[in-house]
């Protein structure tokens, strides 16, 4: 397994690198039922008067591996340009596994204005990659949800038949006796609760993409999620409606200026919600038609977004973003 550095430019406590041609570095090979996470560092060597690239190898865990830290003393300092999560039986490296911690000050920082642009494919291609992984486990999530559910219904249901197969009179009277047991809110008798039930069952696409303010999203996954919806819509509307509390959609406004051609980089910080997670983003306002096209990037509760001005003069507008996120359990 390897990965590979491609040309670039680094500073170091005042040192320069270039790294004229990419770099490639040899990974450990994975263990079979241990999970590690390794450092792609740059150092520094004031001893032996040389600058680096080396790959820093974890050490194993079952669980969450820890990565290893930058070295930084008197005649030694690292920067970490990526980690590598190496689960176990792991034999190629892709996209998703690697942490770009370029943008991450502690880590390592980047340089602007010492070079003409910043390449941001690669960053990009790992966020898709990050995006399209988490609609997976979303899919997988509402396929189990759903299995779930209606194994519970038809247990419920195969149980009152038989309670009331020997002599239905008796029997019936004895279940509605027992209607303060049902869980449900409606214990005044056994057809409110049935209507409970069945009434709860079906889940309104309009909860499932609607933002907090009720406007529905023209966004890719709000698309992929309404398709999925639609092609899947005779299970799904069997499933009991509390899906819509695990998936909920917020909206993030802020002010902004903007000067200069082409891509810039900037953050905005706060993006949360109580008891959720953010998962991606899945619609945005940029406020002006100059912004030609923007890319965003989730990192926490950090918003990275590019925004591509087509004009040289400055813009002052209010940019928006909405933003999905996923109920922790």
């Amino acid at each position: 397994m390897s990965v590979k550095i491609n040309a670039g430019y680094a500073w170091i406590d005042g040192y320069g690198y270039h790294l004229t041609d990419g770099l490639i570095l040899d990974l450990e090979t994975a263990s079979g039922n241990m999970n590690r996470s390794d450092s792609i560092v740059i150092r520094l060597d004031l001893t032996n008067r040389w600058i680096k690239g080396f790959c820093k190898t974890g050490n194993y865990h079952s669980g969450n591996p820890t990565p290893p830290a930058p070295e930084i003393s008197r005649t030694i300092h690292e920067i970490v340009l990526a980690r590598i999560y190496v689960t176990a039986g792991t034999t190629e490296i892709t996209q998703d596994m690697i942490e770009d911690t370029r943008m991450d000050k502690e880590l390592c920082g980047w340089v602007c204005g010492a070079v003409e642009q910043i390449d941001f494919e690669q960053i990009y291609a790992q966020f898709q990659t990050y995006q399209q992984n988490k609609v997976d486990e979303i899919r997988k999530w509402i396929d189990q949800f759903q299995t779930e559910k209606e194994e519970e219904i038809k247990t419920w249901f195969d149980n009152l038949r038989e309670q009331l197969t020997e002599d239905p009179a008796i029997n019936l009277q004895e279940q509605i006796g027992k209607i303060a047991e049902l869980t449900t809110e409606n214990k005044d008798n056994l057809v409110t609760a049935i209507n409970e039930v069945r009434t709860s069952i079906p889940i309104p696409i309009k909860h499932l993409l609607a933002t907090e303010e009720g406007s529905p999203l023209d966004a890719t996954m709000g698309k992929e999620l309404k398709d999925l919806h639609d092609a899947n819509a005779d299970e799904i509307t069997k499933l009991n409606g509390n899906l819509k509390n695990y998936i909920k959609v917020k909206t993030f406004s802020w002010r902004y200026e903007w000067e200069g051609l082409g891509f810039t980089y900037k953050e905005i910080t706060g993006i949360k919600m109580d008891g959720y997670t953010p998962i991606g983003v899945v619609g945005y306002s940029t406020g002006d038609s100059a912004i030609l096209s923007a890319q965003f990037g989730i990192f926490g509760e950090t918003l990275g977004y590019w925004f591509r001005n087509i004009t040289t003069s400055t813009i002052t507008a209010t940019a928006s973003v909405s933003v999905m996120f996923i109920k922790n359990l």
